[in-house]
């Protein structure tokens, strides 16, 4: 039987394209069997490797043992497979013979035949480009049970990579036409191996294995129809990132001498480290290494570092863990594939294609640099530039946000669902406490809460949701808790983010900024990396879950310098959407104690809380918001109140009362020394002008008189003044006894 290929026509110059117009159909004799088979059975050509998955079945072609690595070529060419040659004994790394790779790889008859002819090259398929998606199983007993099941079900082209195991190699699938998949697995895990996809490469027979003392071989074990990925299979997979073309070697010599500012060196470290860290812990290399140098990339792109110095230190980490005996895949020094990854990681941050397609069902990564509305809108088609239609605000359809979560004792809430919020104070204030309160009501309340955790555990989380009386069942059914180690840029990583994205929640709370920072590579103290994290992570979450987003901070340790902020930059206030709050202890928190906590509002953006709470203390612009109580004196669950602030707990617009200097005064007068006027002022400290005002208030009140001791007026003590007793103070607590 004569078998028809498609070919293009010779053209001068090896690797030289012709047009399509040039395509002729030339007969070979016996070179193997049908490519391609259409709906009705009759014998077709091979589709382009560019149109790869339409609606004919393809048809993988019969590989012989004895077939060479030309004959092997031509007959996966012309079944619409693309190859590219690799070096003896480099079989995994497809870079050995062309640097640009993914340029070089064809289907095209001339080129295959002067690239093999009279050579001794290897050979390595470009899945993606060839439009397939290839599970390399390294580990068969770690398959999911969807990939069991659609394995036997599909029977799928298997290529055997060891002899001591028969079901370990490369299983090929055909990816549906307008979808594009890249390397990751999505929700199938990576514990069973590896996904090949858009830019994709595996070793392929007669190629000699580089582990071939190990069992290593590339054996062709079945060739014929190539199911297309559907069903379970395809769901788990739509969320693999979409891959942008790898870049040439020109490109990536330009990115390595392009960027070359080191605005922050020490955001290197954190990449490394995850990188050894997670290759310690028997991960893949290839996946984290290709995960890190598209952040790594990234960061360079931003000034972070330079990018030559990135790119070197990663390919040294890279190296040592391909030479490390003691990780589960054993060693694998000669396997090239660094070069591709780098490659196709500059790819990613230099060209519009590298970002996710919605068609795939994949949010935006957390690096990305807009906010989630604004990327509906380009979505959409809508510039951003664009003049927004104001119809459904002035016809009253769009409202301003009304806070209904952590709700005090006279029905007034204090946080806006679908906005970003603060609680920020010292250590061992009670800022996660009272927040892991209000997680223990809305879940019994049977609302969804997400708590990102990255200062504690799960048992001490858990452990206070129980103390607040919150049954186990509802627990289990209600509270989503993540404690996150890496950035969600890739990987099994990128996965499980679009899935909590995908949710919806009443609270969700982040609970340790800093921490959250780090794990992106950002510093507490840049005002543009903190815009970028809250734009990239609260910001997200609550604008695709629905959540009320609360950020767990600290201050800083000199209470004069903090004023009403959190520690660090600027942004982390003004980048919020809802409210901020600082978290003061007025009463020791602890087992077996009744606490009490002071919280006080220092930004309301909506507007909807600041009027229903206290005094404005002029000196850091703050009311107090409630008091809070926590009371675990019984041997019941721990009592939470969230109280209103007093009624009488009001001053006059404008007026300041120097309450705290008032009560340093009062204290120092209290000792028995009397003090004249210049000692008293320097002895509270302060600003001089208010230290005076201090002393002035404390002697129209009673609370210290003057003597005249000859030519010295002296300051002798009447009664203590306590800011806890007095109703103009932003600390009082109901006076006297009864607090």
């Amino acid at each position: 039987m004569t078998t028809i290929i498609t070919r293009r026509s010779p053209t001068p110059g090896r690797g030289a394209r012709s047009s399509p117009t040039e395509k002729s159909r030339i007969p070979i004799r016996r070179r193997r069997p049908t490519a391609l088979v259409r709906d009705d059975g009759a014998a077709g050509g091979a589709a382009p490797h560019d149109d790869c998955g339409g609606a004919t079945t393809r048809v993988f072609p019969e590989i012989n043992e004895e077939d060479d690595a030309l004959t092997v070529a031509l007959k996966l060419g012309s079944a619409g497979i693309a190859t590219v040659a690799t070096a003896p004994g480099r079989s995994r790394n497809p870079s050995s013979v062309d640097s640009d790779w993914t340029h070089a790889s064809t289907t095209n008859y001339h080129e295959l035949v002067a690239r093999h002819a009279g050579r001794n090259y290897g050979l390595g398929i470009h899945v993606g480009k060839s439009g397939l998606y290839v599970f390399d199983v390294d580990h068969p007993e770690m398959l999911p049970p969807v990939m069991v099941e659609a394995f036997k079900r599909d029977n799928p082209p298997f290529q055997s990579t060891r002899s001591n195991d028969p079901v370990r190699g490369h299983y090929f699938y055909q990816i549906p036409d307008g979808l594009t998949l890249g390397n990751g697995t999505g929700t199938l895990g990576g514990a069973w191996g590896e996904g090949r996809g858009h830019n994709g490469f595996v070793g392929f027979t007669p190629s000699h294995h580089e582990k071939a003392a190990e069992g290593g071989r590339y054996k062709m074990g079945r060739g014929g129809p190539i199911p297309m990925l559907s069903g379970e299979l395809l769901a788990a997979l739509r969320t693999a990132t979409v891959n942008a073309n790898a870049a040439t070697g020109e490109q990536v010599k330009s990115f390595l001498t392009e960027h070359l500012v080191d605005r922050r060196p020490g955001a290197l470290a954190p990449i490394i480290a995850h990188y050894t860290d997670a290759v310690k812990l028997g991960k893949s290399r290839h996946n984290t290494m290709v995960h890190c140098v598209a952040w790594g990339c990234r960061e360079a792109v931003e000034g972070l570092f330079p990018a030559q110095r990135m790119h070197d230190q990663l390919r040294a980490a890279h190296t040592a863990a391909l030479a490390d005996k003691s990780h589960p895949n054993g060693p694998d020094p000669t396997r090239g594939d660094f070069p591709g990854a780098f490659a196709w990681a500059v790819a990613q941050v230099t060209s519009d294609s590298g970002r996710p397609e919605s068609e795939v069902g994949q949010a935006a990564p957390p690096d990305a640099a807009a906010h989630d509305a604004v990327k509906q809108q380009e979505n959409a088609g809508a510039p951003t530039w664009g003049c927004v239609d104001l119809k459904a605000v002035l016809a009253g359809d769009i409202v301003q946000a009304e806070p209904t979560l952590f709700t005090r004792d006279d029905g007034q809430s204090l946080l806006y669902p679908g906005l970003t919020h603060s609680f920020h104070g010292e250590s061992e204030s009670g800022k996660s406490l009272i927040l892991q309160a209000e997680a223990a009501r809305q879940v019994s309340l049977a609302n969804r809460v997400l708590y990102i955790d990255f200062e504690s555990d799960a048992v001490s989380v858990v452990g206070r949701l129980r103390s607040f009386g919150c049954a186990p069942a509802d627990i289990a059914t209600h509270f989503d808790y993540r404690r996150p180690e890496a950035p969600p840029a890739g990987g099994v990583e990128l996965p499980a983010w679009n899935e909590m994205l995908d949710q919806t929640y009443a609270l969700a709370v982040i609970d340790g900024v800093t921490e959250g920072l780090g794990l992106f590579g950002f510093a507490t103290v840049d005002n543009d990396d903190i815009a970028k994290w809250l734009r990239a992570v609260p910001n997200q979450i609550a604008a695709r879950t629905g959540a009320a987003v609360v950020l767990v901070d600290h201050v800083t340790k000199n209470p004069r310098d903090r004023g009403r902020h959190a520690i660090g930059a600027q942004s982390k206030m003004a980048g919020l959407t809802g409210a901020a709050y600082v978290v003061d202890v007025v009463e020791h928190l602890g087992r077996g104690c009744a606490g009490v906590v002071k919280l006080s509002i220092a930004k309301d953006r909506p507007g909807a809380v600041r009027q229903h709470c206290g005094a404005l203390r002029k000196s850091d612009r703050t009311q107090v918001a409630a008091m809070i109580t926590v009371d675990s004196t019984g041997d019941g669950p721990t009592v939470v109140t969230v109280a209103a602030t007093p009624d009488h707990d009001t001053v006059a617009p404008g007026e300041f009362r120097p309450t705290t200097l008032m009560e340093r005064a009062s204290n120092v007068v209290a000792q028995g020394h009397r003090p004249g006027m210049r000692e008293l002022v320097r002895s509270i400290g302060g600003h001089k002008p208010s230290a005076e005002d201090a002393i002035a208030a404390l002697i129209a009140e009673g609370f210290i008189r003057v003597e005249k001791n000859g030519n010295r007026h002296e300051h002798a003590f009447v009664r203590a003044y306590t800011q806890a007793d007095d109703p103009r103070s932003d600390r009082y607590l109901g006076g006297g006894d009864d607090r």
